[in-house]
C-alpha cells in the first residue's frame, strides 16, 4: 500500500487502535501516549533528562504500558499473517511518555506533538492523519489495491492536491456499544450501503450538530451523487481528514494541546500553502462512538457547557480559583490566542508551525525523511 494511516491516542484507547487497524489493510503508524504525574517532592525540579525524575512507580507504569502495546502489536501481526478479519494493518507503534507536574497538564494531550511523532514512522509516499476513533472504509483498501487507481491517486497528491475522505458518525439514538457494532458494518459497505443507515437516523455526517463548519465543506449531498473526485473551496474552520503527499504535508503545530483548534490550524495551513482540496468519490470514514475525553470536558467547561462541567468538576480544573479565572478558562483563552496569531501570520505569509525538538532531530536523521 502506498498510503500510511497516521494516528495518536492515549494508552486507554488501545481498543480504538485495534479496531482501526482491523479496518485497514495498509501501514498504520500510531503514537501512544502515557502521562506520568510527578510526585509532590519532584514538582518544581528542572532537569533536561526526564529519566532522572522517574520513580519506581513510573518505571513500573512504563513497563506495564509497553507490555500492553506489545500485546496489541503481536495480535495485529498474528491476525495479518493468518488473514483474519476484514483488514489487518501493518502496525508501527511509538510509546511516548510525559512527566506532568499538575492535573490540568496531565489532562490535555499533546496531540499535535504526537501526530508529528507518529508521522516519523511513515515511509510511504502518501499519508493520512486519521483520528484513532475513526474506522476506514474497505473501499479505500480496494481502491489502493488496484494499480491504475493507486497510481492516479498518487499523481494527484504529488501535484499538491489533498483528497478528502468524507466522515460519518452514529447518532445519539444508539448506545456506544450498538454504535460501535453499526460502525463495524458500515465501513464494510459502500456509498449505496450508507444511505439506509442515514435514512434510519442511526448515521449522519460527522459533527453535523456539534460543529457543522468542520465538515460541511465536504458537500455530502454531492458526494452521494458522484462517481468522480470533485473540487471544493476551503472554508474557514473546515477540518476534514484527507490523504496528502507525505513530503508536502505541513507539520502540526506542537503548541496546540488538548481539545480545540489543533487540527483546524493544520488544515488552514494546508490551504494557505496553496493545496487544492478534492473529495475522494468512494473512500469514507466512520467515527466509532466513545465517552467524552477529559480534554473535551475541560474545553467545554470553559464555555459553560453542561457536558463539560460534569467532566471537569471531577478533576477540579473547571472551578474558579479565588481572585481569577479557572484553569479551564485560561486554557481556552490560550488556545483562542494561539489560533488568532496563527491565522494572522498565515495571512502575512509568516507562519511556521512549531515542531518539537525531538521530531525535528528525527526528521534530519531518518533516511526516508532526510531524503525529502
Amino acid at each position: 500500500m502506498p498510503l500510511t494511516v497516521v494516528t495518536a491516542l492515549t494508552l486507554s484507547r488501545l481498543d480504538a487502535l485495534k479496531a482501526q487497524c482491523q479496518s485497514w489493510a495498509g501501514p498504520l503508524a500510531a503514537a501512544v501516549y502515557l502521562v506520568l504525574q510527578l510526585e509532590s517532592e519532584q514538582q518544581g525540579k528542572s532537569n533536561p533528562h526526564q529519566d532522572s525524575l522517574l520513580s519506581a512507580a513510573h518505571k513500573q507504569g512504563l513497563q506495564e504500558a509497553a507490555s500492553e502495546v506489545q500485546r496489541l502489536f503481536d495480535e495485529s501481526e498474528a491476525s495479518a499473517a493468518q488473514g483474519r478479519g476484514p483488514g489487518g494493518c501493518q502496525l508501527r507503534v511509538l510509546l511516548m511518555y510525559e512527566l506532568a507536574a499538575d492535573e490540568l497538564v496531565a489532562s490535555i494531550l499533546p496531540i499535535n506533538a504526537l501526530r508529528n511523532a507518529a508521522m516519523l514512522a511513515a515511509q510511504t509516499p502518501a499519508v493520512a492523519m486519521v483520528d484513532a476513533d475513526l474506522l476506514l472504509s474497505s473501499a479505500l483498501t480496494h481502491e489502493l489495491g488496484k494499480e491504475d487507481r493507486s497510481s492516479a491517486l498518487l499523481d494527484q497528491l504529488q501535484q499538491r492536491h489533498v483528497l478528502i475522505m468524507p466522515a460519518f458518525e452514529t447518532t445519539k439514538a444508539l448506545s456506544i456499544r450498538a454504535g460501535a457494532e453499526l460502525v463495524g458494518k458500515a465501513v464494510q459497505s459502500d456509498k449505496a450501503g450508507l444511505m439506509p443507515l442515514l435514512d434510519s437516523g442511526h448515521l449522519q455526517p460527522f459533527a453535523r450538530q456539534a460543529y457543522p463548519r468542520g465538515h460541511n465543506c465536504t458537500d455530502f449531498k454531492r458526494w452521494f451523487s458522484t462517481s468522480k473526485p470533485y473540487h471544493i473551496e476551503y472554508l474557514v474552520n473546515c477540518e476534514p481528514w484527507f490523504m496528502v503527499w507525505r513530503q508536502h504535508n505541513p507539520n502540526y503545530d506542537a503548541r496546540f494541546r488538548g481539545y480545540g483548534w489543533n487540527k483546524v490550524q493544520q488544515v488552514a495551513l494546508v490551504n494557505a500553502s496553496g493545496f487544492t482540496f478534492e473529495v475522494h468519490p468512494r473512500a469514507f470514514l466512520v467515527h466509532r462512538p466513545h465517552p467524552r475525553s477529559p480534554a473535551q470536558g475541560i474545553y467545554a467547561a470553559a464555555s459553560g457547557g453542561a457536558a463539560g462541567s460534569s467532566s471537569s468538576s471531577n478533576s477540579g480544573v473547571g472551578s474558579t480559583e479565588q481572585g481569577g479565572a479557572s484553569p479551564a478558562k485560561l486554557f481556552r483563552r490560550k488556545v483562542a490566542a494561539m489560533r488568532h496569531v496563527a491565522l494572522r501570520d498565515m495571512l502575512r505569509g509568516q507562519y511556521t508551525p512549531v515542531l518539537d525538538e525531538g521530531s525535528e532531530r528525527c526528521r534530519r536523521t531518518l533516511t526516508w525523511w532526510a531524503a525529502g
